[in-house]
């Protein structure tokens, strides 16, 4: 139960309260504090019914107590409030009634919040995402601190839905329809100096200063109101409506972004673009135009498959792969080859704060690796994850090492080997690493197409040894594959497990390995069926790409070719070639990759596209005329037809995944795909509704 005895007001009031605790401002007796806490047992604050319940008796309450100001604060370290809880949503949308039923709710108590003849300003200290930052948008005002756990985010469209508790309606009117539409669609997340800039905060202090920024705040808005009015106004200060001067030509350039994105397979960010320009209407019309393009969006199943994407990364997250055996988190790391895997590996670990020895035999590559990891350390700062004395401690984490003496790596209790895929070269490495360091000490290969019992045949120590195979690029890609061989101990696996979470990275142990692993075994084949069509069929590249991404692939077979380097791409696919012959077409096994060195694809340039820096820009016709190619058969029927045999051989291989007992969980095969290759998250991956019927 909670008291007040508030100003003249002397009847006792009595509400009562789980989740919110309102208070009289121990600085001020004139306004109030009400701080939301779930308790000891939650994490993070989460917008549930029953929290959203009581902040609608709360604002009711308000209007009897009538304080100067009213301060929103969080109870937790580090969160103000992480949205509307997930499982809770998901029970919500079975019933398109009872979504309609959450969004009024919501949008009622926005209104009550942005009618209040008070200022009502929120202080924030820590993830403001979600429902959490729509409600922090429905204050007059909004205090940020500079906490490296400060971040301002709207997610909604990853889980296929749009934000629906005002968020489409007040984000436009505070930064403008195009900062809006970046923050909604492009997942862009916001540290405290950075919405401050754009308008979404107002200020933005150190921690020990916010509660006194926001009564200074508080106290500027309502002398703005007295100035300008005689009495308290009972309108928001955001206007009704935002003007259109320019938002038309924003908006069509969004929609065009989007469609390139992608090309109309997911559509709640078309969405969300339909409820940013409803905001030059009134507040009370763009609000009923959300909850109706929310309903849409709730009963697609683009948003079934993105939320059920959501709780199986939750589940490999939290599951407890090896029931029994743990193992500590590596104390020192070393990293085998300074390309762009090895580079990208040792800036995670030591942005970790686990200490790498990174080694190449060359100079060069390790010259370059350090100069990367410089450059993402000064991002960092530069945005705010971290302080420059911060990226100093972890840059002096970082040691280098060159040439072909291994030694010193000889205190690393945990290596990983990211050289080029070549048996022999990895086996000679391998040799010469197990003279050097403790047997004791795992070593792990990130081969992307060896069987990983091959790799380690000649191992004096096999029981240390997996696979651990991350994903390019390392910064953003959340997906760890880990196989063990027939030797490998559990301990080995465990401490695995432990630096793969230890990296913030989704792990998915498989039941037993097999080259290639999942993600590879599955991609690759795809490609290799597209090179087919297009030296067979002469069916046109860039229709089947643009086809596939139709589909729900984030990035087509030619166009990943690309990304990867054809050279590389080919090399792997040969190698799988050799393990799996049967389920390869034999026309690609020739291809003259000799006849020109300058048409590696994004490395070089040119490829099946014309790059410039990370984007694909045009196709480049040029590649057919060097490698004898021609399309002649590029109807619709021939592109549908060549797309429709690329996701039989996937599905076909992802089954077989299964059925043979490499991995024994289609849901965990498919949350590889998803994670590791962006392969058609929208579907929910390949297995659980397949896109194509496999006979026998």
């Amino acid at each position: 139960m909670c008291y007040f005895k508030f100003g003249t007001f002397t009847e006792k009031e009595e509400v009562g309260m789980e989740f919110w605790k309102l208070d009289a401002d121990p600085e001020d007796a004139r306004g109030m504090i009400l701080t939301l806490d779930l308790g000891p047992q939650e994490k993070k604050n989460l917008l549930r019914r029953k929290v959203l319940e009581e902040l609608d008796a709360t604002m009711d309450q308000l209007v009897k107590l009538s304080p100067d100001y009213l301060i929103i604060r969080s109870g937790k370290p580090n969160t103000f409030c992480a949205g509307a809880d997930v499982e809770e949503i998901l029970e919500v949308l079975k019933n398109p009634a009872d979504v309609d039923a959450l969004l009024r709710k919501a949008h009622g108590i926005l209104m009550k919040i942005r009618n209040a003849t008070y200022p009502v300003v929120a202080a924030i200290d820590g993830e403001c995402l979600g429902g959490g930052l729509e409600l922090a948008m429905a204050c007059h005002a909004r205090v940020a601190t500079n906490n490296r756990k400060t971040a301002f985010a709207l997610p909604e469209t990853s889980l296929g839905i749009i934000p629906g508790f005002g968020g489409t309606q007040t984000l436009p009117r505070l930064v403008g329809a195009r900062k809006a539409l970046e923050i909604i669609n492009g997942q862009k997340k916001l540290n405290g100096a950075e919405a401050a800039k754009c308008g979404l905060a107002d200020a933005c202090v150190k921690p020990e200063e916010l509660m006194s920024e926001a009564r200074w705040k508080a106290y500027v808005t309502q002398k703005g109101w007295n100035e300008r009015f005689d009495h308290k106004p009972k309108n928001l200060r955001l206007p009704e409506s935002i003007p259109c001067v320019g938002k038309r030509l924003i908006l069509r350039g969004a929609l065009q972004e989007v469609l390139k994105k992608t090309k109309g397979a997911y559509p709640a960010p078309l969405k969300a673009i339909e409820a940013v320009r409803a905001s030059s209407k009134s507040i009370e019309k763009g609000l009923a135009l959300e909850r109706k393009l929310f309903a849409e969006c709730a009963n697609s199943p683009e948003a079934k498959s993105l939320t059920s994407v959501f709780f199986l990364d939750k589940e490999a997250r939290s599951k407890d792969w090896l029931p029994g055996v743990k193992a500590e988190v590596p104390k020192k790391i070393g990293m085998i080859g300074a390309g762009i895997m090895g580079s990208g590996i040792a800036y995670a670990a030591i942005s970790s704060n686990i200490p790498v020895v990174l080694h190449d035999t060359f100079p060069d590559p390790v010259g370059k690796a350090v100069i990367f990891i410089e450059t993402m350390l000064g991002k960092a700062v530069k945005i705010g994850i971290m302080t420059a004395e911060e990226a100093a401690a972890k840059r002096r984490l970082l040691k280098v090492s060159t040439g072909d003496d291994l030694s010193a790596l000889a205190d690393a209790d945990f290596v990983i080997e990211a050289v080029p895929e070549d048996l022999q070269l990895k086996r000679k490495m391998f040799a010469e690493l197990e003279k050097v360091i403790s047997p004791k000490a795992v070593i792990a290969t990130n081969t992307s197409s060896f069987l990983p019992s091959d790799l380690a045949a000649e191992l004096q120590y096999k029981d240390r040894f997996c696979a651990m195979h991350f994903f390019n690029p390392v910064r953003t890609m959340k997906l760890i594959e880990i196989a063990a061989t027939q030797g490998s101990s559990p301990e080995t696996i465990a401490k695995t497990l432990a630096l793969t979470k230890a990296l913030g990275k989704v792990p998915v142990l498989l039941d037993q390995e097999c080259p290639g692993l999942i993600v590879n075994r599955v991609l690759v084949t795809g490609m290799a069926w597209a090179l087919d069509q297009l030296q067979t069929l002469k069916i046109d590249p860039w229709k089947i790409d643009e086809a596939m991404e139709k589909f729900g692939m984030a990035m087509g077979p030619f166009k990943t070719l690309d990304l990867v380097g054809f050279d590389i791409g080919y090399h792997v696919m040969k190698v799988m070639m050799g393990y799996y012959p049967q389920d390869y077409p034999q026309s690609v096994a020739g291809i003259p990759l000799n006849k020109d060195k300058n048409l590696l694809g994004k490395k070089t340039g040119k490829g099946f596209y014309i790059w410039k820096g990370e984007e694909a820009v045009k196709p480049n016709k040029a590649i057919l005329e060097k490698f004898g190619w021609k399309t002649e058969c590029s109807s619709n029927d021939d592109v549908n037809a060549a797309r429709n045999l690329l996701l039989l051989s996937m599905t076909r291989e992802a089954k077989k995944i299964v059925d043979t007992g490499v991995c024994k969980s289609p849901d965990m095969v498919d949350l590889s795909l998803i994670h590791g290759a962006m392969l058609f998250a929208n579907r929910r991956g390949l297995l659980l509704n397949p896109p194509v019927t496999i006979t026998a």
